[in-house]
């Protein structure tokens, strides 16, 4: 009897000691990952041209979304990436590709002038062109999501030019289900 319960005690101060080292094991990971995301915010603020904002998905998870005005990275009607586009799309790679099984997610935007088709189509395309940049970069194909929007969501009034030229944009969802 004696015997019996001294090992059932021995079993819960083993069980007691592995539930607090689980702990500290959890601590320390969640410690490592909020310095991850920091420093990818950090960086991702650094780049010009990028407007960042984080957000929380559906599990509560920090995910970042960057957005660039569209006469940043193409001409009036094109979807053809300028130079200064170019390079801003490399420093964002060269941060994506540093934590595996990023994910990305690209929406192209437009103001409300011209047809909503057309406007559609230039959206759409704008993605793509920063899409295949991104794959070109070296970001995994599976890994890289685009879509358009024409003007069916702006973030301004579009009855000025102010206004139309913030609705000009591509935002980049960059999302890791690793943290």
């Amino acid at each position: 009897m004696f015997t019996e319960r001294f090992r059932k005690e021995k079993e819960e101060e083993i069980r007691e000691k592995a539930e607090i080292e689980n702990q500290k094991i959890k601590e320390e990971r969640d410690k490592a990952i909020q310095e991850k995301i920091e420093a990818r915010r950090n960086k991702l603020k650094a780049i010009d041209g990028l407007s960042i904002s984080s957000y929380k998905d559906k599990n509560g998870k920090e995910q970042f979304k960057a957005t660039a005005q569209s006469e940043i990275l193409f001409k009036f009607d094109s979807y053809e990436l300028n130079e200064e586009a170019q390079k801003m799309l490399s420093d964002l790679c060269n941060i994506i590709t540093e934590i595996p099984n990023t994910k990305i997610k690209i929406i192209g935007h437009t103001d409300n002038i011209g047809e909503k088709q057309y406007n559609i189509i230039l959206s759409k395309n704008r993605a793509a062109a920063v899409g295949n940049y991104l794959r070109t970069a070296g970001i995994e194909t599976n890994n890289i999501t685009e879509d358009g929007k024409g003007y069916s969501e702006p973030i301004a009034d579009n009855t000025s030019e102010a206004g139309r030229a913030k609705n000009r944009r591509v935002e980049i969802f960059i999302t890791n289900d690793e943290y």
